[in-house]
């Protein structure tokens, strides 16, 4: 239900011509991939991070990466209770969404437990016995 929501302010929101779409498009030599485009929803970044932040949508950003590649960023906004997911591309600027849906799973295994090595007293200090050294010159340090 949520997500109807975001889908009917974003409608709204392109009629009124405050956000626009973008096509994206994927090319590549047809043997390896096939080329295909889609139609993305932009705006302004902070109205999508605010929107989707709301108390409406409560999702908040579980993962954000940087494409080491063209510096593009990308955040997986999450809610854990309705289960809701939007996936966001964006700058500094403009913020896309490149999807959106509900029912996720996290498939993350989980960490093994180590039990901690069992401490010993530690004994008490006593003074060092090595004889003192003199300090190396300086032509061997180089």
């Amino acid at each position: 239900m949520f997500k109807y929501s975001l889908l009917a302010l974003i409608a709204v929101l392109v009629g009124l011509g405050i956000i626009s779409s973008v096509v994206a498009e994927v090319t590549s030599p047809p043997s390896e991939i096939i080329q295909g485009t889609k139609e993305i929803t932009c705006s302004k970044t902070g109205l999508v991070f605010n929107t989707l932040t709301s108390s409406e949508f409560l999702e908040i950003p579980v993962w954000v990466a940087t494409d080491s590649a063209t510096t593009d960023r990308y955040a997986l906004f999450v809610n854990n209770e309705t289960h809701t997911w939007t996936f966001v591309q964006f700058d500094p600027k403009n913020a896309c969404i490149l999807g959106a849906g509900s029912n996720f799973a996290f498939n993350v295994k989980p960490k093994e437990t180590v039990a901690p090595a069992p401490s010993r007293p530690s004994a008490p200090r006593t003074p060092s016995r090595t004889p003192s050294r003199s300090p190396k010159k300086t032509d061997e340090l180089s």
